[in-house]
């Protein structure tokens, strides 16, 4: 399950594209027009859903960089924004939108999701309570855009989501960041270009973090059923691979 799927299918499945279904919730109606019309309706399935950690309606703030989109205003002041992003951030425009939670749109489509992507522009964490249910039940692995600092007004850190996931069993894999903080001077990738590709540098703003399912849980959960174990164990390891 892939929330906030705007360009498309995250780059660690694309080789594996044939052998799943994948749900692509993307509420931008342009941009789910434009993947339905390029992506194999065999495995991908689209949802022009606002996802959120309850129903209801919220204000969504369409922004000159449509990809920065949010339900939170951006921080024009923030890391993120002021340097190396300037002029991409600003509100063009203000939209209601009706907003769904994970747990409700799955229990309707009788829906067990094995893996969840999450990458909203700051509202992650919401997206993440609002699949309570999903994550006590089936989910074998995570992976979530997370901040360390905010981008957005309001925006919750990396620290709530960890504590979050970990009350429901899982633990960290890793952060997927090499190193490339986001310096003052945002006019090169590395200060040194001769230094090697792990060389750190600059402030650590934000990261995708990916956790898993503890094996001891699925020993627990599957239980008397070998196939369902062996299954969910493949599933998860294949997890980890795809995630270094």
């Amino acid at each position: 399950m892939d929330v906030g799927a705007r360009y498309g299918m995250h780059p660690s499945w694309r080789a594996y594209k044939g052998s799943m279904k994948y749900l692509m919730f993307e509420p931008d109606t342009v941009e789910a027009e434009r993947l339905r019309s390029k992506l194999d309706k065999n495995v991908f399935e689209i949802f022009e859903t606002a996802l959120d950690s309850r129903e209801g309606e919220r204000t969504f703030h369409l922004l000159k960089h449509r990809g920065l989109s949010s339900f939170l205003k951006p921080d024009l002041t923030s890391e993120c924004f002021r340097r190396l992003k300037p002029g991409q951030a600003e509100i063009e425009r203000e939209i209601r939108i009706k907003t769904r939670t994970i747990d409700a749109v799955m229990a309707e489509r009788n829906i067990e999701v094995d893996f969840l992507k999450v990458d909203t522009e700051g509202t992650e964490h919401d997206v993440i309570e609002g699949a309570a249910a999903q994550l006590d039940g089936s989910i074998l692995g995570v992976r979530s855009s997370c901040n360390f600092q905010p981008c957005f007004i309001g925006q919750k850190l990396f620290s709530e989501t960890h504590d979050f996931l970990l009350s429901k069993g899982f633990v960290l894999l890793n952060l997927d960041y090499r190193g490339y903080g986001y310096p003052r001077q945002g006019l090169f990738r590395k200060p040194d270009p001769i230094e090697p590709e792990d060389f750190r540098y600059g402030i650590l703003v934000a990261a995708d973090g990916v956790w898993i399912r503890k094996p001891e849980w699925c020993a627990k959960r599957y239980a008397g059923n070998a196939d369902a174990h062996d299954m969910a164990m493949l599933k998860l390891t294949h997890f980890c691979m795809l995630n270094n």
